[in-house]
């Protein structure tokens, strides 16, 4: 009788367990849902609080203030848009130009920016952050990454703008 009894405490027991991590999981979804998420994978993603890389640093004329860094590609119809937009965006503006090995572009215009990165600085951040599509905005603050925005979400100068807003820089009104 008491081996029965154990058998059906211990059958109870894992019931229970399984209930519970289904239940679980139920409400990690809920809570994914609730928190805006789409079932979208995102390929790349800038962790707040990287360093950058040295060589990167070096190329920024004043790290220790706030920079925007722009990356985008001359095959990239809103890279192009974005890097010939740059003259919206206030402040110490950065811009590198990713190069694709495989296809032959023109670099794209850019407007005024503070300065470029080198082909090389702008390879190590691509590897290093293991970046997968462009155009990537980085906001630093004394070599440390302090924000991130890419793809849609800076498609166009306007955007970037107000990306680049979020961290103190104030925007200008651009006269049209």
């Amino acid at each position: 009788m008491t081996q029965i009894t154990l058998a059906v405490l211990g059958l109870g027991c894992a019931t229970l367990c399984v209930g519970v991590a289904g239940l679980l999981r139920r409400i990690t979804d809920v809570k994914l849902a609730f928190g805006g998420y789409t079932g979208e994978v995102r390929q790349f993603m800038i962790d707040t609080g990287r360093r950058l890389p040295e060589d990167v640093i070096a190329e920024i004329p004043d790290p220790e203030d706030d920079a925007l860094l722009v990356l985008g590609s001359g095959s990239c119809e809103a890279c192009r848009r974005v890097l010939a937009e740059l003259d919206v965006v206030p402040g110490q503006v950065i811009a590198g130009i990713v190069r694709d090995p495989e296809v032959e572009t023109e670099a794209p215009p850019m407007g005024a920016c503070t300065a470029t990165l080198s082909d090389a600085a702008t390879e190590t951040l691509v590897r290093e952050f293991d970046l997968s599509q462009v155009p990537v905005a980085i906001a630093q603050r004394d070599g440390y990454v302090v924000g991130a925005a890419y793809g849609p979400a800076i498609e166009g100068g306007e955007k970037l703008r107000d990306f680049w807003a979020m961290f103190g820089a104030n925007p200008v009104e651009v006269a049209t």
